[in-house]
């Protein structure tokens, strides 16, 4: 698995992570299928920041345009705790009859290095997963 180290304990990032985030799905946010195609890309358990974030960004995927700031060191796991429930939420979203189309994603970053980690993590979470998985319909572009 490709943990990574958890951040140094304060008051933000406790040192002990609670049990019921020892997987993405039981944390919430993250559908079976999304924690499945997770696991085959080596992520098996949320870090601190994905345990407590995942939750609020699936619960603000929304038409009222909510915002939510998730902040951390580097390596924290900041782009997954957006990116996991947004792959949840296109995998439920219905193909549409008309277009034969699905709702996409736009993912906007400040620089083109965090849009290559974006795409990275993206791409690695899809294309680990088995041809039959649901989660491949998706396809990553950059």
């Amino acid at each position: 698995a490709h943990d990574p180290p958890p951040p140094e304990a304060s008051s933000l990032f406790p040192a002990k992570m609670e049990s019921k985030y020892a997987t993405f799905e039981s944390g919430g946010g993250v559908s079976a299928a999304v924690a499945s195609a997770l696991s085959n890309a080596g992520f098996d358990r949320p870090t601190l920041v994905q345990a407590q974030a995942i939750p609020h960004v699936r619960g603000h995927i929304n038409p009222r345009n909510d915002h939510v700031v998730i902040a951390g060191p580097t390596g924290s796991g900041k782009t997954l705790a957006y990116l996991a429930p947004i792959l949840s939420k296109l995998l439920e979203s219905e193909t549409t009859t008309t277009t034969n189309t699905r709702k996409r994603a736009l993912i906007l970053c400040p620089n083109v290095a965090l849009a290559r980690q974006v795409f990275e993590v993206a791409e690695a979470i899809v294309s680990n997963s088995p041809e039959e998985h649901p989660i491949r319909a998706l396809g990553v572009q950059l």
